[in-house]
């Protein structure tokens, strides 16, 4: 069970949008309601977001009271229980999937069985391969998995748990820095949960809202519309 939790903002300028703000400042009132210890940190001014992400990580590591860490990108908003529910899913990784700011669909990668179904907890989350790492929560455990196999290191000692675009995978590709994670974590032996019932907003200049779970359940009407036309 979760008590202390480390959450923090990595950003390339030290500019969080409003929208961001706004959300943090309610959801973080929220889990302290709840007799959650949140204790924020941002990560002001890197040039590299993976990096700053990695540096996330090594905050939680080296602070033996916090059981996990949740990393949101300056750019989203997001429901005042959006991080409470990540909290009460109780599981080592569960993130969500946000609209793309531009474009249509999710950056989200849902598992399923051979019979093509998605596979569901009792708690309504969604077993993944890949979700974005824009909004994310990890217990120390699944970083801890990951410690074990992992040993590239950047000049600072930091491990690559997101890439930082230097580390080809051993199939000699490169798959960028979220889907890096995911693939580290399930090699790890780490289970990747979705939350899709959270509503966000992506700003920027062709920002959109949705949630993911009416995606899904409109790209279901929409495939039995396709089937019986």
């Amino acid at each position: 069970m979760i008590k202390n939790l480390l959450v923090t903002v990595p950003t390339h300028t030290g500019y969080i949008f409003s929208e961001c703000v706004t959300s943090l400042i309610s959801n973080i009132n929220m889990l302290t309601r709840s007799g959650i210890n949140v204790k924020y940190v941002p990560i002001l001014k890197e040039a590299y977001l993976a990096r700053a992400k990695n540096r996330a990580i090594k905050m939680l590591i080296d602070d033996a009271k916090m059981d996990a860490l949740i990393i949101v990108d300056y750019d989203l908003g997001f429901d005042p229980q959006a991080m409470a529910r990540l909290v009460v899913a109780d599981v080592d990784v569960v993130g969500e999937s946000y609209p793309y700011k531009t474009g249509a669909g999710y950056p989200a990668v849902p598992a399923k069985t051979s019979d093509g179904k998605y596979i569901v907890s009792n708690k309504n989350l969604l077993a993944a391969t890949f979700v974005p790492g824009g909004f994310i929560m990890m217990k120390r455990g699944a970083i801890s998995a990951m410690d074990k196999a992992l040993q590239i290191k950047d000049s600072d000692g930091l491990r690559f748990y997101f890439d930082e675009g230097f580390v080809f995978e051993d199939d000699h590709r490169w798959y960028g820095e979220d889907k890096t994670l995911c693939r580290r974590l399930l090699r790890a032996g780490v289970g990747i949960w979705i939350e899709p019932n959270i509503t966000f907003s992506h700003v920027g200049v062709s920002g959109k809202s949705g949630n993911y779970a009416q995606y899904l359940n409109g790209e279901a009407v929409k495939s039995l519309s396709e089937a019986g036309a």
